[in-house]
C-alpha cells in the first residue's frame, strides 16, 4: 500500500488563481455597483489594479466573466439550499427546493432580465443553453 502525497500548486499556479480571482471580485463588485451595461472591461481591470492586457490571459471577453460570477453565484445558492434542506424528507425537500429557486429569481428578476433580456448578451444566452 503506498501513500501519495498531497500535490502542491506551484507559486506560478498561486499567482494565476490570485490574479483570476481579483478580476472576478472586481467584476462581482461592478456588477453591482454597474450593473451588466455599465461593465467594461477596462473597469474591471482598473478595479482588481491590474493591466488590461492581463485580464485576456484569463478571460476571452466580459461575458466569460459574467458566466463565471453567475456560476459561483448558483454554486453558492445550491449549497445553501442543500444545506438548509438536508434533513427533511423526499419528496418534500425537492418541493421546498422549486420554491426557493422561484423566489430567488423573483428577488432577481431585474439582474436576470438585464443579462438575457432584449439588451443583455447573446453570448451569455447561449452559455445558459448550453449548461
Amino acid at each position: 500500500m503506498s501513500v501519495s502525497k498531497p500535490q502542491s500548486i506551484s507559486r506560478s499556479e498561486r499567482r494565476k488563481q490570485q490574479t483570476r480571482e481579483q478580476l472576478v471580485q472586481a467584476c462581482r463588485e461592478l456588477l453591482i455597483e454597474r450593473h451588466y451595461d455599465g461593465l467594461t472591461v477596462q473597469a474591471i481591470t482598473d478595479r482588481a489594479d491590474l493591466g488590461y492586457g492581463t485580464f485576456y490571459l484569463h478571460f476571452k471577453d466580459k461575458d466569460e466573466i459574467v458566466w463565471a460570477v453567475m456560476q459561483e453565484y448558483s454554486d453558492a445558492f445550491n449549497q445553501a439550499v442543500d444545506a438548509r434542506l438536508a434533513d427533511i424528507a423526499s419528496p418534500r425537500r425537492e418541493l421546498l427546493a422549486w420554491q426557493a429557486i422561484f423566489e430567488y429569481v423573483g428577488e432577481v428578476r431585474e439582474g436576470f432580465a438585464a443579462l438575457f433580456g432584449t439588451r443583455g448578451s447573446a453570448v451569455l444566452t447561449q452559455y445558459y443553453r448550453d449548461c
